[in-house]
């Protein structure tokens, strides 16, 4: 019985797995999978890499796992029967099961029809009664046996397999900048924070513009810099003040660490931001992004500032097929930028590439690629790849909450409550809700415990709000409390449960989230 006495090939960090069906004589005096000089095994997987061809048992490991490729055999042992290894007897599965356990595959390439065969014959079964799930894909053979197919013809028939390997970015040159800042100097749009960017309004300004978009965020600007034109107005202003100005754009929590952050910077630096990208970052609500916004475009420092934009149109023009939503792409793409950026230009160049994939190189719908200054360098608008990057990990399905809203009317007031200081939406103010839909019995008994005995409901509204995980599917009902409903319980439980102000009182002082934006316009 003639033993596999190779190794396989993989680290954790492994994608996908190839199979071959047993080493033919010349690997296993070699040493090392394919080592007959005939195989065209590495010159189609380097082709597929777009890498150079590893020569040495040493070279080709590495290249394997750069490039997040395990490579083993369907048989561990066998008896070849006969003068060639054309026909075996006696098998012995190798352990695959293992391998799949320790990485990440979720794949598996079967070189060549007979490997393909003995999979299914001696490891399909075994491994999904194991309870592990992997797609096989048959590739035609690499083997000399397979002369009639060219080399061209493999690598491109191998090609299926380009998305799934790891192929790292290529360097970005000069003269796409150059491109790049001639359009945006025709092109860039007017707005507010462009005019005058000083850090803290470059910094106010890419906090609104996080989860918004650019026009529904102006409106909001100009509000928040009217009221509040200064790091030391942010730092002293009532809570209730910024959530009202933040009204409407969401993520509260944003506006939080705004005020938090700017108590930092009166107290640590007299109240001008620092010029320090490290000490950006370390402020309250600052991330790699928004670090690299404040310092290049307030400071002229020159750092990137990667965002969702710049990794859909880099990824597209390289034709980068990693997954965007990993911190290893991003970190990737940042260090790439970070070594390209012109000296003195790089907020230019950071505010470029957030305008083309703001304004043409968009996320949804068509991308106007006939307005792109990078049209004839754009790996995937030659290939059509377009439609296929940025690689994302699918999001998982949102969590769905039915709630049924009170819009509480008694003598020309409403009711609202305020939300706990921790969860969804922590610390604002919302109409009173009760989780579920509640039938008619329900509410009756609801109004009863509130000590509201006499009143009228009227029209019922619907209302939806999606947040990033969650998504609210609301009805609501309007119960006007009759004035004769002034019962000593009433009055207790009015004064305890929930505050009662005008429609003018709510416009001008409470901040009511956006997801009651639908029942708010019913006051």
């Amino acid at each position: 019985m003639i033993q596999h006495k190779i190794q396989p090939v993989y680290d954790r960090n492994s994608r996908i797995l190839i199979l071959g069906s047993f080493p033919s004589v010349k690997s296993r005096e070699g040493g090392f999978f394919y080592h007959h000089p005939q195989n065209r095994f590495w010159k189609v997987l380097s082709a597929v890499a777009n890498d150079t061809l590893p020569t040495t048992i040493e070279e080709k490991k590495k290249f394997l796992l750069s490039h997040g490729i395990a490579v083993y055999d369907v048989i561990a042992s066998c008896d070849i029967v006969g003068s060639s290894d054309s026909s075996i007897a006696n098998v012995v599965p190798s352990d695959i099961k293992t391998i799949i356990e320790k990485t990440g595959i979720s794949k598996i390439y079967l070189n060549g029809n007979k490997a393909f065969e003995l999979y299914e014959k001696y490891q399909k079964k075994e491994l999904e009664a194991e309870g592990i799930q992997v797609e096989a894909i048959k590739l035609p053979s690499t083997s000399p046996a397979n002369a009639s197919n060219s080399l061209e013809k493999l690598i491109e028939q191998w090609r299926v397999m380009k998305k799934e390997i790891y192929i790292p970015l290529k360097p970005l040159d000069q003269e796409l900048f150059d491109a790049l800042l001639n359009w945006y100097y025709h092109n860039a749009r007017i707005l507010p924070w462009r005019e005058e960017p000083t850090p803290y309004r470059v910094w106010i300004s890419e906090i609104m513009l996080q989860q918004t978009r650019v026009e529904a965020v102006k409106p909001y600007y100009d509000r928040f810099m009217e009221a509040l034109p200064t790091i030391e107005d942010l730092a002293n202003v009532e809570d209730e003040v910024l959530m009202k100005l933040w009204e409407g754009l969401g993520y509260y929590n944003r506006a939080r660490n705004l005020k938090k952050a700017a108590n930092i910077v009166m107290e640590e630096y007299d109240g001008v931001m620092p010029a320090d990208y490290e000490q950006l970052l370390a402020l309250p609500g600052i991330g790699e992004y928004t670090a690299g916004a404040i310092g290049s475009i307030a400071y002229g420092l020159d750092v990137p500032a990667v965002d969702g934009n710049v990794l859909r149109v880099i990824t597209r023009v390289m034709e980068w097929y990693e997954d965007i939503l990993k911190q290893k792409t991003k970190k990737e793409l940042t260090e790439k930028l970070k070594d390209a950026l012109i000296k003195g230009k790089s907020g230019d160049i950071n505010q470029a590439l957030m305008e083309l994939g703001a304004t043409v190189c968009i996320p949804n719908g068509k991308p106007h690629c006939e307005e792109c200054p990078w049209d004839t360098r754009c790996l995937a608008y030659k290939k059509d790849k377009i439609t296929e990057l940025p690689v994302k990990t699918p999001k998982k399905e949102r969590r769905k909450e039915k709630k049924t809203v009170f819009l509480l009317e008694y003598e020309g007031k409403v009711a609202i409550q305020k939300r706990g200081e921790k969860g969804l939406l922590s610390g604002l103010w919302e109409f009173p809700n009760e989780e579920g839909y509640l039938e008619q019995q329900e509410m009756e008994a609801w109004l009863q415990k509130k000590g509201i005995t006499k009143y009228q409901m009227e029209e019922e509204y619907r209302g939806k709000h999606i947040f990033s995980h969650v998504e609210w599917q609301m009805k609501g009902i309007k119960i006007l409390i009759e004035e004769r409903a002034k019962s000593s319980t009433f009055t207790e439980q009015k004064k305890r449960d929930f505050v009662w102000i005008s429609k003018e009182e709510m416009e001008r002082d409470y901040a009511i989230p956006s997801a009651f934006e639908w029942i708010k316009k019913n006051v």
